[in-house]
Formats: structure tokens, sequence, C-alpha cells
């Protein structure tokens, strides 16, 4: 969900320090139209059509067994497959930054030097710690500034590349830098334009947390629990593939006959192809738009179950389907690919890649063309063995029919075509397009059917983010009106209501708005979602004039998001606005010792210097700002 700016809401000039570049106008990469706050911003007539049926209440979805142990309790009785799986990318996918292997280039090259970008970027590793440094330098190069920002956990194997957190009282914030492995060079990270990013303050969110580690916590004692202590285990595990294990492992301790068709543990082999491929697939499909189903969570998958029981991916459908491609749609390209459809969903994953080893470089070429040769025996390959046998071919069936691309929407990598093209067609990505409305889809819809109400909510969850972020009011208003039957139906549904507040903003009542995001934040009030609520309702608060609800919600954001310098900023603003002036100073402060080139923060300080008439303080605070533009 996308938050709302902290401008002045009572003036269509923006403050001073606004002016000087201050972030809070891009709180979550939210930029939003003065009209939003009006309330006169015209009502647009609802487009559903009169003869559509209302829809049906839906059930409580299905309570999920817990019974997650660990991988450790694993590897007691499969220490083999766990010694086995301990070289695999995946076992390394979330770790100590200090306990990773080092795949990165600690010795050179360790400046990161934006193209026209003033901030630069240094790393280094010690023995004891990792530090991730931003510079402020001259035109000339030199450093003026500079500040270390302490890195805590790597964020992937390094197979490909690796991103960084930073560990924070309530939450995993991204480092700005990241390592690419192809290109062995430190880089922005994915995302991060060079003059215009988050910098230290990118929240990790719930959905790539899940899936770069051994999963979350969906037990009733972790509800409200912040995402970081909700982990399971830091890397990828045994159970994010095979399910809870508490049941197998209680009989195989207490059963004597140990028969196995008693087992209860899950047995890939054994399902349907959509739920075989659904245990991948729960982090290597990336869709073009997903929407939670009404009550679950990122963490509620279980191996065995469709992704459409806990999500809705929209994707590209099958007649619009782009030949570009991405970091992780190699699902997409795999069912688009003849190998596929001409196996009656037989082909899977795991059809040639097996989850708990990845062959050595030696072994690679001959292990993938055995899988290969178990469908392509016959007749033998067109291609002469003279030129199949060539230095950097090397007889290999994926040099030719499963080329590397460059990844379009992660720079500096490049992943193999799993469209498995009949006939080389090595070439560049290119650069990916947005994706209409009209042509997405839900993935897995025809093996898992879900019910009318569902799917209509999904589609119209899905919608309104695209009209808050395109401001299409058409579209808003259409999802607006199937979202309100659906909170009708189920008043607890707390997303909906969310995406209600912003729809009903939008279109121009903020009473709405207000009510909608209360009954969020009345049931809610410790999740993810619930602070971007938070932050919204503050702003409007705010921009209605009251002052006490705008700065009670404010100093709630502060207190979950201490480590922000926005949020801390957003508060310091609030303060004189009910006479305090001086506890206003005391926030700045805290804003610039948690960012020293907050620039928004010393001009704000400057500001509030000059109304105590503290003109030292205040030409010191314009200095630095000078230093930082």
């Amino acid at each position: 969900m996308q938050t709302l700016p902290d401008t002045d809401p009572r003036s269509s000039r923006p403050r001073p320090w606004a002016v000087a570049g201050i972030a809070l106008c891009l709180i979550a990469g939210g930029v939003i139209l003065a009209t939003r706050w009006n309330d006169s911003a015209r009502e647009v007539p609802p487009t559903l059509s009169q003869d559509e049926q209302p829809l049906d209440p839906l059930a409580s979805p299905t309570e999920l067994d817990w019974g997650y142990l660990g991988s450790r309790v694993c590897s007691e009785c499969h220490a083999e497959i766990a010694r086995k799986y301990a070289t695999h990318p995946m076992s390394r996918s979330l770790t100590n930054v200090l306990a990773a292997e080092v795949v990165e280039d600690y010795e050179s090259a360790t400046h990161v030097r934006p193209k026209n970008a003033r901030r630069h970027y240094r790393v280094e590793r010690t023995s004891t710690s990792a530090t991730h440094h931003e510079l402020i330098v001259s035109q000339d190069d030199r450093v003026l500034s500079e500040f270390a920002m302490e890195i805590h956990l790597a964020l992937g194997s390094g197979q490909r590349g690796r991103s960084y957190l930073i560990d924070r009282s309530h939450a995993w914030l991204i480092s700005p830098v990241s390592w690419y492995s192809g290109r062995q060079r430190w880089d922005l990270s994915p995302g991060y334009a060079p003059e215009n990013h988050k910098r230290f303050s990118r929240e990790a969110t719930e959905r790539c947390i899940n899936c770069h580690s051994g999963g979350l916590r969906g037990d009733s004692a972790a509800s409200g629990l912040p995402l970081r202590e909700r982990v399971l285990e830091l890397s990828i595990g045994c159970e994010r593939c095979h399910g809870p294990g508490e049941k197998h492992v209680a009989y195989r301790r207490d059963e004597p006959d140990h028969r196995a068709d008693r087992d209860p543990i899950l047995r890939i082999s054994e399902l349907d192809p959509a739920r075989r491929d659904a245990v991948c697939n729960q982090c290597h499909l990336q869709g073009d738009a997903e929407v939670l189903r009404s009550g679950r969570d990122h963490g509620d998958f279980r191996p065995g179950m469709h992704l459409g029981e806990v999500w809705a991916i929209f994707v590209t459908n099958a007649h619009a389907v782009r030949t570009e491609t991405a970091a992780i749609s190699q699902v997409m390209q795999m069912k688009s690919s003849p190998c596929f459809q001409g196996s009656d969903q037989r082909l899977g994953c795991i059809s040639c890649h097996d989850p708990h080893i990845t062959p050595s470089e030696a072994t690679r070429v001959t292990w993938f063309r055995s899988r290969c040769l178990t469908c392509h025996a016959e007749p033998d390959c067109r291609e002469t063995l003279a030129v199949r046998q060539q230095p950097g071919i090397d007889d290999s069936c994926t040099h030719c029919h499963m080329p590397r691309l460059n990844a379009d929407d992660v720079p500096h990598t490049t992943q193999t075509d799993h469209r498995v093209p009949r006939f080389p067609q090595p070439r560049a990505a290119e650069p990916q397009s947005e994706p209409r409305l009209s042509t997405l889809e839900v993935i897995d819809h025809a093996e898992y059917s879900v019910h009318k109400t569902e799917a209509a909510r999904a589609d119209a969850l899905m919608r309104a983010e695209q009209a808050w972020l395109t401001e299409n009011a058409v579209v808003a208003q259409r999802a607006r009106t199937v979202l309100e039957e659906v909170v009708k139906l189920r008043p607890a549904d707390l997303p909906a209501h969310a995406r209600l507040g912003q729809l009903c903003l939008m279109l121009g009542n903020s009473d709405a708005a207000a009510d909608h995001w209360n009954r969020v934040l009345q049931a809610h009030q410790t999740s993810a979602d619930s602070t971007e609520v938070l932050q919204n309702l503050s702003r409007l608060h705010w921009s209605r004039g009251d002052i006490s609800k705008a700065r009670s919600g404010y100093q709630q954001l502060a207190e979950r998001r201490p480590w922000d310098p926005q949020t801390l900023l957003a508060l310091s603003n609030i303060l004189p606005e009910s006479g305090e002036t001086q506890q206003a100073l005391v926030i700045a402060q805290q804003a610039i010792a948690v960012d020293p080139h907050a620039v928004g923060a010393y001009l704000w300080l400057a500001e509030l210097c000059r109304r105590t008439g503290d003109l030292t303080n205040r030409d010191r605070y314009l200095e630095r700002v000078q230093l930082l533009k």
C-alpha cells in the first residue's frame, strides 16, 4: 500500500523546507495530487453493469496446522541429505553477514559512483563488522561528508548477487548497495535510481522475507509480532518444501511399525502438477500483480496447497505473452515452451532441478543434458558433433536451446531462457512494458476454483492499487463499488478497508476514508499495513486541521519507526502547531542522528532556530544544508 505525502496540507504552496528537497513528499513512493485532500472532488458514477449479480458471503479460510520444527530436527535422521543441501544456494538465502561465504570483492573497486549523483557509497568488511558508507562528494570528487551504517544480514546466496539488511528494533531495512556476481561489481540495489531512492530507510517486505527465509510464523501467538520476530529460521529449510514436520517426526518416533503408507509426511511426487509446481512457484513466480486471499497471510502457504488458496497472482494472459525476461519470471517462460505444452504437465521444475543439490561446474553440462535426453534421446540432435563439441559449447543442450539473457529488472544479471526455443535465438532482453489491466488473469484458477466473491475481491483490490497509482477515477469507482459490497459481507476484511480508504479519499470522501482506516487500526494495531494506514490517517487529520489526532498519530508512528528520519521529521513538523517548538527541536535532532545526511531535517532545524531566536545554530544548520545539497 502506498502512503501519503507530508507537505503542508492547508496551503497550495509547500513549506520552505519542502522546496529544499525534503523527502517527506515521497514517503513510500506515494506522490499524491492535492485534489485528493479536497472533499469537493467530484464523485464518479458507478460503472458496474446493472445486471451483475450481488456477491455471496465468504466462508472463513480453513484453519491451518502449524507444526514447524526447523531443519535441525530433520537433519537428525536425514544427515546425508542435509549435508548435500548445505551446498545448495537456497541453504544460504539469508544469513548473518559475517557468517556468509565471502563472494564479494572487499579489496578493490569498493566504491559505488552513480552517474550524475552526489551521493556515493563505499563498502567495508572486517573480522568483526560489515559497513556501508554514504558519501557526499563535490564536483571534483572530494568527500564532503560521510557516515557508516552497520550491516547485519546478507540476503541471497551470492550465486547471482546479494543484497544486505540492517537490523532495527521493529524492521529489517535494505541497504542501497548490492553485489552483482555476474559482473563482479558493487552497484545500487535493484530499483534504486541514482538520485531518487530511499537510501537506508527502505523496509524489507513480508513477501520478500517470506521467500528468502525459512518462512514466517503464522500461529496465533505470532500475531502482531514485528516481521523480524516471525522468521522461523534464517535460510530456506526442509519444511519450506516438505511442509510442517511435527506429525512426521512424532510418527517416526512413536510408531513401532514405521509403515511408509501411514507416514503423514507430504510426498511431493504424488501431488498433481499444479500443486507440485506450487511448491516452487510460491517464491519463483512473480506476477504482474498479487493479492492475498481473504483471511490469509504470506506465511500461510503449506506445500500441498494450490497457490490460489493463499494468493491471487495476476499474470499476462496467453494471448498477450511478453517475450522479455524478468528476474523471477522463468515460470511463465516455461509454461509457454513447447516442452511444457507437449508434456501434458508432466514436466515441472524438479524434472530438471534437484532442490537438494546443484551440479558442480565440471558436471553441469552432463547433468542437464541427461535431463533433456530423458525425452529427447531420439532422434539425435541435428547439429553435427563437431559443432556441438566446440569449446564453450561442450555438447550442451542449454547452450543453444536455453541461452542466457540479461534480466531486465535486475541490472548486471543474466538468466537462462526457459521458453526453450527450438533454434538458437540469443539476444538481450528488451525493456519490459507495463501490463494492461485487460490482459491480466489469475494463474492457477483453472486448477483451483475460487468463490465468485473471492475472485471479485481480488480483482477489485488489484484494480484499486492501479487506480491509486495512476489516479484513474473510473477504475477507482468500479473497485470501490465491489469492495464496499465485500466489506458488508465480511466487515473484518482489513485489506479491503485499507484500500477503500485510499479510494474514498481519491474520490473526494475523506470522512469515509477516515472511517475505513479507523476500522483497520482498531482491529490490527501493529502490522506493516496498519502502520501505513496510520500514516495515511495522520496525514488526513492534519489536512483537516485536527492537530490533536494528527499529533497522536505521528507520535505512534515515531514509536514504531524510530529509525526512519522521515517519520521523525513529520512528527517534528506538527509539534509547533500545538505549541511544542522545543520538543520539535528535540525530535528533529533525533532525525539527523539517525540520518546525518537528511537535508530536509537540517533545513527544518534552521527554521526552528529562527523561530526561537537561536541565529547561531540557524546559520550552522544552513551551512550543513549547503554542504549536502
